[in-house]
């Protein structure tokens, strides 16, 4: 890797003084301090610290630190200073004035005649152009205006080196596709740019690929192939000198083998047709860097994306090679975004990692994680307690529903998965430490909960938005990287609060306090950001902007200038917190520096240690550097040249005082001979997993040199050694066999194993996980190779120490053993893990000539199952008693000792009488019942059992603890009595039968890994439910077990966002009821054939695979649901088999939605009264099924297309409500693209939203009698014939063009515009009723005993419009309402036919003589009524039908009647109360007929009386308030009529 320098920088802060830090290298002494210096200017260098710095960082007052102050640092080791660094100039103009800025870059188009405002730049790659040990930069500039991108080379002051143009066949930084790679390839000290290149690429030499100076590479006389779609243009791999600009190297590309010159049209576009991709830096041989290479076509047939991958570097010849190509094809192995590298299989070659694969250094693959595609990944040691490292990969639209996982690095083993309730895109997600309350890395994504390492719930609920983490303050924690706008115009950093789970905390707002100058791009990502100068915390490169003068086009076309704000440089910041925390620069981690090379979708580069709250010392980095490296022969001499030096190609001899290394690339195929006394300054060990070495002979290794040992792998370092430096044992297994006078420490990722005596003491870290911190006497489980490890001197058990002994009880030492000769302290927890098959007896692991500080409370043993064990302290032994033990029987649980289930306590009886008290042995079978006193079960390790067996039926039983139940036996509950087994860690493989019984547990689990219900096969048939009760109360659990149901079986999820998974199969003879909020997913690949019915009592169930949109409900597919419950069906849209048979019932007052996939088809029944919400997610959701009579309520429908298809059954009892933009067809058959205008379909009632619709098919609709009110339209294809005696209200312009149809009930037309029933004709028959206050656009038939009646209701007047004629026939009927001053109306555009009854009703005010009525407008109306009701106006009054062939009718007195003189009448009071009173002049009161008659003409029973002065007393106390009409007829026949106001 790259030799760095210290990365001196100074930034201002909050308070305008100056904090300072620099780099603490990795290959530094563990001693190693600093001093500070500082010149002002026309000053001279003075010290700031009084005493040498351990801390690389430095506060300084502004007294002491100002604009122009020059600073370097001095390394100070064993009281001796070294060497001043690279001088950091403090520049506080310009953007450097701001807080935390270091750097200003600012482009000069004088310098490289690229315009301003015509770029900008998405990405910048820090690298080593000069070596001088510090980051100079390449930066991309992106045409914004057509043209071809750039790439340019600035050093570190701002010095333009190069500028290289891509062409216009190379994009680079676009999407996922970056292309481009700065890096050291060759090893000489100084960076390298590596990018994929074509014709039109000019270098700074002005020459393309090869040295063209056509830039046409191939002289085909092509050099934009963008424009034609025939041939691609050629690819190359090309190597660019750092300082220069001018082309090194350069490969064709190997073509994909679906992939040719001159196959351009077969392909998607440019995008991808050009294998555009991304770059990482990758080890494949451990020590030489190579680009990997992943990239991708996708061809036009079958939209499938074709993934390859390729890996180029330089030989040991010095030849620029592609060292493999790779290519998926259909192999379902997932890619993402973007791309990263590390060894994560330790075996010190980095592989190549693409979201759901990787790649080894051969090209083969090396894992596959099953997984599908997804945006975002990130790999390192998540999960500091587990050996090996850890990827957490988010997913989008998983068929199985899958949202988030964990999975092992190395393998694609799923650790966690994490499901959702439906298929969906989990579009980001984020894993770093920001809990300080526990070891290791949370994570969380868009899906709810934040989750530890380990993949358990830590926060429910909401998340924060996921962005980039980074490392800012002075904690070990990441803050967020983001800008809460979401374009990037307000980058700021943000820690996290653990009470509110939010980042809350703004530690730096970059573009706020720079008036918005600076930017994030590209996904709210920085150009860069990472650890390139000052100690271990990240720098942030961002984009910055200003205003500059741009000669543009006007609309015209002519030129005018324009002040245009554009892309003019960038700034750097670095943090200004101090911090306590010493950790190596993170860009000497391989797998840091790797990452931070890559783009893609832009991601945070993570080391390959723990780093966060409660790390230990980072391992020692493999970048370590000696003189020898180890080559090849048998012995290490100082005679024989089996070492090479720092060229790896000169042989050397070893010389006293040379620091020498054993890596990845020395021979160890024998073991290397020490024959001599030899005295190295120091000896590296860093070899990984799989490169191991075995050093040792006669002679010894002396002097003072030091031995540090890291990485993965075992070094086996045989004899008596007196060398008296340190050993430091960093990571792996150093395997001493003999003596040492080293003093010794053994960190967090440690081993010490062999047969030694340690002279110079020993020092035990507390081990990260249990491959750590650790003792391991002996060299195996082997006769004759166990051993013990003395030391001589006081031995300290930190906690979390590992002590591992093998035990052969057959061996002459029967176990390893510890020996101290000296005191023993034991603090905290450390385990004592013992491998081996154990007899009874006593084995001594620990012995010690001192003190004994501590207890037998600070070790807990590991590694035994199924034996009654115990620590005992016996003297100045540690011990482990193994018990003998009574043969495995049948025993009963009393509880009487204590809630301890163990190999050692007393809390079991015989089931032989009489009953003898026993512990518990293993292969036992046990059973736990009422009769216990405790029933709190404690399980602290693996209970190897016969079988168990728990039947309760009044008490309640809960398991809990770190152990579970082992062995081979069935575990069984019965009784109604619960069993809470919590989430304890079983890894029996026999069967779980549960029956008639309640069992409750907080975790489903993986076959692969212990859990609940145990580690047997996914076979049903080792999981069997009958008549019982699960309750999972899990936030998220899942388990790839099957299930045999063989009764009526409930699986409940009792929390509202909990979503618990079966991908097993389900099968039996029984049925499946869902109850609890939560959702219930069934995702198997295989068909649930259980024979009962599924009942889903609330939440929801969720089909997460193609093959459950099939079979998801069982053999039957009956279906009953209730309480608000739901189906959510797998959604895709490819595959054609999606034809599930239901019978599904929704009870009277229950409310159920089913959604539905985007092409399937659902055949079967619906029954039942409820409400069913059908939810159409595209335009192939087939409903098959039909209601028949037996389903009488309602279906909602919202979504897409709502295809009735085949369903000779379909809904005449039900009602149908059409939701927003829902389009309603009859389908013949299934998959048919087109309507059928012949298939009948009947629906109850219909309803629908304006902007619905029905299409082709003959819908008979109505027959439920139920009102309804559909405002949707009726589209061309469709028939309509309604029926039933309801009110059904058209309010839309519909456009079908056959007849629309009326049998029975109301039609109410309410459109403004078009036609209610379309353009056809409508037929009114049998006892159908037209009404309202709409349009009809086709002829209308008034027919037998119809009627039409204008208005909305029988209270309101109306118009109905006709557009073309309408004809009414005979025993047809027209009722029309009229009130004192208006009537109804009918509007006719062309010939009204009269015929049949005209029924007049008045709604207000009376029919009087004179009055007329415009009851019809056509320009031709012609026919006549048969019958006018009622017959006349009222008493003695007429219809005057004689312009009725004008629409219009009158009231009149019939031909013949004379009429009284009104002014010889006088009526009073009006109103009347009670009484009124008639005076006549001129006819006698006992002659006068006196009549009352109604508004409607209906005549009243009235009381009457004649008093003196010829006057008429009326009584009108019986009548209602209301309008009246007197008529008073004398003897001559003569009338007189007036209205009467009651009150």
């Amino acid at each position: 890797m790259e030799k760095l320098d210290r990365g001196v920088v100074a930034v201002r802060n909050n308070s305008s003084d100056y904090f300072i830090s620099w780099r603490y290298l990795a290959t530094d002494p563990e001693n190693i301090q600093f001093n500070l210096y500082a010149k002002k200017s026309g000053g001279s260098f003075t010290k700031l610290n009084a005493n040498p710095l351990t801390i690389p960082n430095f506060q300084a007052s502004s007294s002491a630190v100002s604009n122009g102050t020059q600073l370097y640092v001095t390394t100070v080791i064993n009281g001796t200073e070294g060497t001043p660094s690279q001088i950091f100039t403090v520049n506080s103009t310009g953007f450097n004035s701001y807080r935390s800025a270091y750097l200003d870059f600012s482009y000069n188009p004088t310098n490289d005649g690229l315009e301003l405002h015509k770029y900008s730049t998405k990405f910048i790659w820090p690298a080593d152009l000069d070596g001088d040990g510090e980051y100079d930069f390449v930066v991309d500039r992106l045409s914004v205006d057509g043209g071809s991108h750039k790439i340019q080379a600035y050093l570190r002051n701002g010095s333009l080196l190069w500028t290289v143009d891509m062409g216009p066949n190379v994009s680079i930084s676009e999407g996922q596709d970056d292309m481009v790679i700065a890096y050291d390839m060759d090893i000489d000290g100084k960076a390298d740019v590596v990018i994929k290149s074509s014709d039109g690429t000019k270098f700074a030499d002005g020459k393309g690929v090869n040295g063209s100076t056509t830039l046409d590479t191939d002289n085909d006389g092509i050099i934009d192939y963008n424009p034609q779609n025939v041939k691609n243009p050629p690819q190359y791999i090309t190597v660019i000198d750092g300082m220069t600009g001018k082309e090194k190297n350069s490969i064709e590309m190997r073509y994909p083998s679906n992939y040719t010159r001159t196959n351009k049209a077969i392909f998607m576009g440019t995008e991808y047709s050009n294998l555009n991709g991304m770059m990482a830096i990758i080890y494949i041989d451990g020590k030489h860097p190579s680009v990997g290479f992943v990239y991708k076509t996708r061809t036009s047939s079958d939209k499938y994306h074709w993934y390859y991958a390729s890996a180029y570097g330089y030989n040991a010849s010095g030849q620029w090679v592609n060292w493999y190509n790779w290519e998926r094809g259909y192999l379902g192995a997932a890619e993402f975004h973007s791309i990263r590298s590390a060894d994560v299989d330790l075996d010190g070659r980095d592989e190549l990692l693409n979201g759901g694969y990787g790649i080894k250094y051969n090209g083969t693959l090396a894992f596959n994680a099953n997984i599908s595609h997804g945006d975002r990944f990130r790999t390192g040691d998540i999960d500091p307690e587990r050996p090996g490292l850890e990827t957490f990969a988010i997913q989008q639209n998983n068929p199985t529903m899958l949202g988030q996982l964990i999975y092992d690095a190395a393998t694609g083993d799923a650790i966690k998965r994490i499901y959702m309730s439906a298929v969906g895109d989990v579009g980001r997600g984020e894993c770093m430490d920001v809990d300080p309350s526990r070891i290791g890395y949370e994570f969380w994504s868009t899906m709810a909960n934040i989750y530890d390492a380990k993949g358990n719930v830590l926060y429910e609920g909401s998340t924060p938005f996921p962005h980039e983490g980074i490392w800012w303050d002075g904690e070990l924690d990441r803050e967020d990287l983001s800008a809460p706008d979401g374009n990037g115009f307000n980058a700021d950093v943000r820690k996290f609060d653990v009470n509110s789970r939010t980042f809350a905390s703004r530690l730096i707002e970059f573009a706020k306090m720079t008036n918005y100058a600076v930017k994030s791009e590209y996904g709210v990502r920085p150009a860069f950001f990472g650890d390139i100068a000052g100690d271990w915390r990240e720098e942030v490169l961002l984009e910055k902007f200003g205003n500059v003068t741009a000669t543009l086009k006007d609309k015209n076309g002519n030129d005018s200038i324009g002040i245009v704000n554009s892309s003019i440089g960038f700034v750097g910041f670095s943090t200004d917190y101090p911090t306590s925390k010493r950790i190596y620069c993170l860009m000497q981690n391989p797998a840091y520096r790797n990452q931070t090379t890559t783009k893609g979708y832009y991601q945070s580069p993570i080391p390959d240690f723990y780093l966060g709250y409660d790390m230990p010392v980072p391992p020692v980095s493999p970048v370590q550097q000696a003189k020898l490296t180890w080559s090849s022969g048998t012995a290490f001499d100082n005679v024989s040249s089996n070492f090479v030096l720092a060229d790896e190609k000169t042989k050397s001899v070893f010389t006293d005082g040379d620091d020498v290394m054993f890596d990845f690339s020395g021979d160890n195929s024998s073991p290397i001979l020490l024959n001599v006394d030899l005295a190295p300054s120091r000896l590296y060990a860093i070899n990984p997993k799989g490169k191991d070495f075995i050093l040792g002979g006669t002679g010894k290794l002396t002097g003072t040199m030091d031995l540090i040992k890291s990485q993965n792998g075992k070094f086996t370092l045989n004899g008596n050694h007196n060398y008296t430096g340190k050993t430091i044992i960093s990571e792996g297994n150093l395997c001493l066999n003999g003596s040492s006078n080293s003093p010794i420490e053994v960190r967090a990722k440690g081993t010490l194993s062999g047969s030694v005596v340690l002279n110079g003491g020993i020092t035990l870290t507390p081990g990260l996980n249990v491959e750590g911190g650790r003792l391991s006497p002996g060299n195996g489980l082997e006769a004759g190779k166990l051993g013990k490890i003395v030391v001589n001197g006081a031995l300290t058990l930190p906690g979390k120490s590992n002590i591992e002994i093998d035990i052969l009880p057959d061996d002459l030492y029967k176990n390893d053993s510890l020996v101290i000769n000296g005191d023993f302290t034991v603090n905290g927890i450390n385990n004592i893990i013992v491998n081996g098959t154990l007899s009874p007896g006593t084995y001594t692991l620990v012995t010690w000539t001192g003190t004994l500080t501590g207890s037998l409370s600070n070790f807990n043993v590991t590694g035994i199952s199924g034996l009654p064990v115990r620590l005992v302290l016996e003297g100045k032994n540690l011990q482990l008693v193994v018990e003998a033990t009574r043969s495995a029987s049948s025993v009963t649980w009393t509880g009487v000792a204590d809630s301890s289930w163990d190999y050692m306590t007393t809390n079991f009886q015989t089931l032989t009488v009489p009953h003898q008290s026993t512990f518990f042995v293993q292969n036992d079978s046990v059973t736990f019942d009422d009769n216990a006193v405790k029933t709190t079960v404690q399980i602290g390790e693996q209970m190897i059992t016969k079988g168990v067996t728990v039947n309760n039926v009044a008490k309640s039983y809960t398991f809990t603890g770190t152990g579970g139940i082992a062995g081979a036996g069935i575990f069984t509950k019965t009784g109604k009595g619960l069993l809470d087994m919590g989430n304890i860690q079983s890894t029996f493989t026999g069967k779980s039968v549960y029956t008639n019984a309640l069992v409750k547990v907080t975790a489903l689990n993986q076959t692969s890994i212990p859990g609940p219900l145990g580690q047997a096969s996914s076979l049903p048939a080792n999981w069997v439910m009958t008549n019982s009760r699960l309750i999972v109360d899990a936030a998220n659990s899942n388990t790839d077990r099957g299930l045999t149901i063989q009764g009526t079986d409930t699986i409940e999820i009792s929390k509202s966002n909990g979503v618990v998974s079966i991908t097993g199969a389900i099968t039996g003879t029984g049925g499946l009821v869902k109850t609890g909020t939560g959702q219930l997913n069934v995702s198997s690949s295989s068909a649930n054939t259980y024979a009962g019915e599924t009942v889903i009592k609330g939440g929801t169930i969720g089909l997460g695979t193609l093959e459950m949109n099939r079979t998801g409900f069982g053999k039957s597919g009956k279906i009953r649901m209730e309480n608000g419950s739901r189906i959510r069906m797998f959604d895709n849209n490819s595959d054609y088999n999606q034809n599930p048979t239901w019978y599904i019932t929704i009870p009277e007052g229950s409310t159920a939605r089913i959604d539905a996939s985007s092409r399937c088809n659902i055949n079967g029944t619906i029954s039942g009264e409820g409400t069913l919400n059908y939810y159409v997610p595209y335009v192939r959701g087939d409903l098959v099924a039909g209601g028949g009579n037996n389903f009488t309520g309602t279906i909602n429908v919202t979504g897409r297309d709502f295809r009735v298809t085949a369903n000779s059954a379909t809904f005449p009892k039900a009602a149908i409500n059409l939701g927003a933009n829902v389009f309603m067809g009859a389908y013949s058959s299934v998959g048919s693209s087109s309507t059928n205008a012949s298939t009948v379909v009947k629906i109850g009632s219909l309803a629908g939203d304006a902007t619905s619709s029905v299409g082709g098919g003959t819908w008979q609709i109505g027959t439920d009698n139920r009102d309804a009110i559909f405002r949707g339209v009726f589209a061309s294809g469709a028939t309509v014939t309604k029926s039933g005696t309801g009110k059904w209200t058209l309010t839309n312009a519909s456009t079908l063009t056959s007849t629309f149809s009326v049998t029975d009930g109301t039609l109410v037309v309410q459109n403004t515009t078009g036609s209610a029933t379309g353009t056809g004709n409508l037929n009114m028959s049998g006892s159908a009723i037209l009404a309202g206050t709409g349009i009809i656009g086709g002829n209308a038939n008034i027919s037998n005993s119809a009627k039409v009646m204008p208005g909305n209701n029988e209270a309101a007047l109306g118009t109905l419009t006709f557009s073309k004629n309408l004809s009414l026939t005979t025993g047809s009927t027209v009722v029309m309402k009229t009130i004192s001053t208006a009537n109804d109306q009918l509007k006719v555009d062309g010939t009204l036919f009269l015929n049949g009854n005209l029924e007049l009703r008045n709604l207000s005010g009376s029919w009087t003589e004179g009055k007329s009525y415009t009851l019809f407008v056509a320009p031709v109306i012609s026919g006549s009524f048969t019958t006018i009701s009622p017959a006349v106006p009222a008493e003695g009054l007429v219809w005057d039908t004689s312009r009725i062939n004008e629409g219009v009718i009158s009231v009149k007195i019939p031909s013949g009647v004379s009429r009284i003189n009104a002014s010889h009448v006088r009526v009073y009071p009006q109103p009347v109360v009670n009484h009124c009173f008639i005076t006549l002049e001129n006819d006698a009161a006992d002659k006068m007929l006196v009549e009352v008659f109604s508004a409607k003409g209906e005549k009243q029973d009235i009381s009457l009386s004649t008093t003196a002065g010829n006057i008429i007393k009326l009584d009108m106390s019986n009548l209602i308030p209301g309008l009246y009409v007197l008529k008073l007829t004398n003897a001559d026949s003569a009338i007189y009529t007036c209205k009467l106001l009651k009150k």
